[in-house]
């Protein structure tokens, strides 16, 4: 008779204790699974949430710039317009004091002397650079009311010339409350 060697004879197969261990060991991989899920989506949510008050930081951050900046070039510009406003009083004065008055504002040019003529042109200068600042940064009702000013100055300048000095109070009423609303309220641009 033959018998296997001890080591070829098969011990008898427990079948629920194989069963219960892979059962377990499908629990702990699908516990593994669900909890890298979870995790995985809590940074992915977390991230968002970053970015998104980043991006926010971001924005407040600039709205308050733009807010700054505005406000200091606003403030350049009015005083750049007031002290033009004062020179084009004292060109109206040298021009009432001509004796005989000029005929026209070439001859009226020629005859002030030239300390004011200097002055004018150095506070018209200042105040169109002012103005080009604000052309550039403001928003779009005060560049709108900017355009108004604009035009209203120019003809001041050309009337101060002649011996007149003519205020325009609406179009500096429209353009100081269409800048101070533009100050007060978050930049749109």
């Amino acid at each position: 008779m033959v018998t296997a060697p001890p080591a070829l004879v098969s011990a008898p197969v427990d079948s629920t204790g194989s069963a219960s261990a892979w059962f377990a060991l499908a629990g702990a991989l699908g516990g593994v699974l669900i909890t890298s899920a979870i995790a995985l989506a809590t940074a992915i949510l977390n991230h968002r949430w970053q970015t998104r008050t980043a991006e926010r930081g971001v924005h407040w951050e600039y709205s308050r710039q733009l807010r700054q900046d505005r406000l200091e070039i606003y403030s350049k510009y009015l005083s750049a317009w007031n002290r033009l406003t004062q020179q084009l009083l004292e060109v109206k004065n040298a021009v009432d004091a001509l004796d005989p008055a000029p005929p026209d504002t070439s001859e009226a040019r020629a005859r002030i002397p030239a300390d004011i003529a200097a002055e004018v042109q150095a506070a018209t200068a200042s105040w169109r650079e002012a103005f080009n600042l604000v052309f550039l940064i403001g928003g779009q009702e005060v560049v709108d009311a900017l355009n108004d000013h604009r035009r209203s100055t120019s003809k001041r300048v050309q009337e101060s010339w002649r011996g007149e000095y003519a205020t325009d109070a609406a179009t500096h009423i429209a353009l100081t409350n269409a800048m101070r609303k533009d100050v007060a309220e978050a930049p749109s641009n």
